[in-house]
């Protein structure tokens, strides 16, 4: 007898597995289609959808459910100039392009330039606003520890 959890589409589930990369753990996801072996997954905030095997997600909590929906509603859109730190790195990152189109992302670049006119492409729920107030210094020192 088979063990395996079926799911219906419209149910909320979050990816569970060993090799997840870190802008997804935590993130939930909602049941697009059920194939035989896969399951298509779309987000709840932000973000790419995709597809996943069965054995790779299980049902969210209420608890992930409730984050997940406050975090999609509260999260205001960035503007072109915006200061941001993205989440997993301590760098800070310029916006240069905003979501349109196809695309979800925001187009980011490292603050005081690339030095080969590199940018990268980010969700949204991955980078988080900094706010620069440059007339404190302790406000300076948290954002540039080396000018300290």
């Amino acid at each position: 007898m088979s063990t395996e959890t079926t799911y219906q589409t419209g149910e909320h589930v979050v990816l569970d597995y060993p090799g997840i990369p870190a802008h997804l753990r935590g993130a939930v996801f909602t049941v697009t289609k059920v194939h035989k072996v896969n399951i298509d997954l779309a987000p709840l905030s932000a973000g790419q959808s995709c597809r996943a095997p069965k054995n790779y997600v299980r049902r969210a909590t209420e608890a992930e459910l409730a984050t997940a929906r406050t975090a999609a509603t509260s999260t205001p859109p960035l503007h072109l100039g915006s200061v941001v730190r993205k989440r997993g790195a301590g760098q800070l990152f310029v916006v240069i392009g905003t979501p349109g189109g196809n695309s979800s992302h925001y187009r980011i670049v490292a603050l005081g330039g690339a030095l080969n006119g590199t940018y990268y492409r980010s969700p949204r729920a991955l980078l988080e606003l900094v706010e620069l107030n440059l007339t404190d210094p302790a406000a300076v020192a948290s954002v540039f520890p080396q000018a300290a």
